[in-house]
């Protein structure tokens, strides 16, 4: 099983002391939050950065966040793109415009995949894992009914978009996100024909109906675009940072990634757990680690590099955490 960790990427973290402690603990891979607001401005240190992992033998992901606000967005970042282009934003259901921009509008697509081609000979890195591409949609409320979507609706079933959430219009908006990603993945595989493709779902994406695009896994891994998913997991209400018995934890892992986990290996796909963790005990890293070896999960991303390596508790926890990542090694 593979192990690896998800770091801002900023100028803070893109070191070669970041490298040396994702070396010491054995993480296999490293997974850069590459900004649309900080792109340009920090890229010299995301190159040397990944070069820096070429040398040391780590594969490197970009994980990009923003880019039109259709990946998730961190709070505070404003879309750059949107400011220049305000007429690519999705249209709701009630004919308003939202602050993202509709993955099937031509000028998003070619602005967008001209940007992940510049990040891939930037970082030239081993994939991307796009996270949450969706649609919003909102307490019965939805986009897209922007002209293009109209258009794609009328051609496929010759008929008006109805104002209403319907089979058809929730089957066209998934195509619509699936278009997306395999846009994004013919960018990528421009600068590296072996580039990978990895969708990180929103979370509950495996098991209800969130009525953002990408509801079904079965068809994000059918989709050539798609090299495999990341399948996010985290303590739920009503477990507190108090009560998280190990029981809960394994129900909670194998709820969440198993049907991943089955539908990616009927398809010879990828699938990732996407943990979020810190080093306290009560969060249960070290026994979550060894459940997903058990479970048959072949790799698992720690979703927080700050949360995990500056609590107090790492110190502590890190010679049990080495020994559990290399154990994951020799297995797979």
């Amino acid at each position: 099983m593979r192990v690896g960790v998800c770091i801002p990427g900023d100028r803070e973290h893109a070191t070669a002391d970041t490298l040396a402690l994702i070396g010491d603990c054995g993480f296999s891979s490293v997974f850069i939050e590459c900004r649309e607001d900080t792109q340009d401005a920090v890229g010299l240190e995301l190159a040397e950065f990944g070069r820096q992992c070429r040398r040391a033998g780590v594969e490197c992901y970009a994980v990009p966040r923003g880019y039109g606000s259709v990946l998730a967005t961190p709070p505070g970042l404003r879309s750059s793109f949107l400011q220049l282009l305000p007429s690519a934003r999705q249209i709701d259901s009630r004919g308003r415009p939202i602050d993202r921009a509709c993955p099937t509008d031509p000028d998003f697509l070619d602005w967008f995949a001209a940007r992940m081609a510049d990040l891939a000979e930037l970082l030239a890195c081993d994939g991307f894992v796009w996270d949450e591409p969706s649609l919003f949609y909102s307490r019965g409320v939805w986009a897209c009914r922007c002209l293009h979507c109209q258009r794609v609706y009328e051609s496929e079933y010759d008929e008006e978009m109805p104002a209403e959430l319907t089979y058809r219009v929730l089957n066209v908006r998934q195509r619509s996100i699936i278009i997306f990603l395999l846009a994004a993945a013919a960018a990528i595989k421009r600068v590296n024909r072996h580039g990978r493709s990895l969708v990180l779902a929103a979370p509950g994406v495996a098991h209800e109906q969130l009525h953002i695009g990408t509801d079904y896994l079965t068809r994000l891994l059918d989709s050539s675009g798609v090299d495999g998913v990341a399948v996010r997991v985290d303590w739920p209400a009503p477990y507190t940072a108090a009560d998280r018995p190990r029981s809960a934890m394994e129900d909670i892992v194998a709820g969440m990634a198993r049907p991943g986990l089955m539908e990616a290996e009927a398809r010879g796909k990828e699938v990732y757990i996407w943990l979020r963790s810190t080093a306290r005990p009560q969060d249960r890293l070290i026994e979550t680690l060894q459940f997903a070896l058990r479970l048959g999960i072949p790799g698992v991303v720690l979703a927080d590099y700050d949360a995990l390596t500056k609590d107090p508790a790492f110190g502590s926890m890190r010679p049990r955490l080495l020994a559990t990542v290399a154990a994951a090694a020799s297995a797979e």
